[in-house]
C-alpha cells in the first residue's frame, strides 16, 4: 500500500487528483486553483443537502479551510469531487448538530399543551404542571449530549424518527437505539414524580 506522497505515481491521475497531491506538498497556486474550480460546486452541494443557501457558502469556506488544514492527510484514494464532498457531508453534519444543541439549550421551559376547559385551571394543578415541566428538564439537563439531541428532535421538534437520524447522519437503525436509550433513562430519572 502506498502511505508517502511520494510513492504516488502520477501519470495516471487526473488533473484534479495531481493538482490535489500538489496541495498536500502545500502548493497554494494548486489550492487556489482546487479552490476556483470546486467552490461553487461544493456551494451547489451544501445546498441541496443542507436546504440552506445562506449557510451554503459558510460551509464551503469550512471545507476549503480544513482541505488546508488537513492537506497532508489527503491520499488519492477517490476522486478530488468525491473528497469534497465527503469533507461537505461531515461540516454540514456538525453545523446541524450544533445547531440543536444550541436549540436544547436554549429551551429553557418545554411547552406542554393547554386544554380548553370550562373551569379555570386550578392553581394547585397549575403549580403541578410547573413543577413536572421543571423535573423532566432537570432530566434532559442529565443525559448525554447525543441522547439530550435525540430527544429535543423527537419530542420538541416533532420530527420523525427517520428525519431526526438524517439531520444527525446517523443510520436509522443507529438512532432509533439512542432515542431509545434516553427514554428509558429518563423513566428511570423521573421515577420519583409518579410514585
Amino acid at each position: 500500500m502506498v502511505t508517502n506522497l511520494r510513492e504516488w505515481p502520477t501519470y495516471y491521475l487526473d488533473e484534479d487528483t495531481r493538482l490535489m497531491l500538489k496541495v498536500a506538498k502545500g502548493d497554494e497556486r494548486a489550492y487556489d486553483r482546487i479552490y476556483e474550480k470546486y467552490f461553487p460546486i461544493v456551494t451547489i452541494y451544501a445546498t441541496s443537502i443542507n436546504g440552506h443557501d445562506n449557510l451554503s457558502e459558510d460551509i464551503a469556506q469550512e471545507v476549503f479551510r480544513r482541505i488546508w488544514q488537513q492537506r497532508k492527510e489527503y491520499r488519492p484514494n477517490s476522486t478530488v469531487k468525491t473528497y469534497l464532498f465527503s469533507f461537505s457531508r461531515n461540516v454540514i453534519r456538525e453545523k446541524q448538530i450544533h445547531v440543536r444543541i444550541t436549540s436544547i439549550n436554549q429551551c429553557e421551559e418545554a411547552e406542554f399543551p393547554t386544554y380548553a376547559s370550562n373551569e379555570a385551571v386550578r392553581p394547585e394543578h397549575e403549580i403541578h404542571r410547573k413543577h413536572v415541566v421543571s423535573e423532566v428538564n432537570k432530566a434532559i439537563d442529565k443525559l448525554p449530549i447525543q441522547q439530550r439531541l435525540a430527544i429535543k428532535l423527537c419530542y420538541f421538534d416533532n420530527l420523525s424518527t427517520f428525519e431526526a437520524a438524517r439531520i444527525t447522519g446517523d443510520s436509522y437503525d443507529a438512532f432509533r437505539k439512542r432515542l431509545y436509550r434516553a427514554q428509558q433513562a429518563l423513566v428511570d430519572i423521573l421515577a420519583h414524580i409518579v410514585k
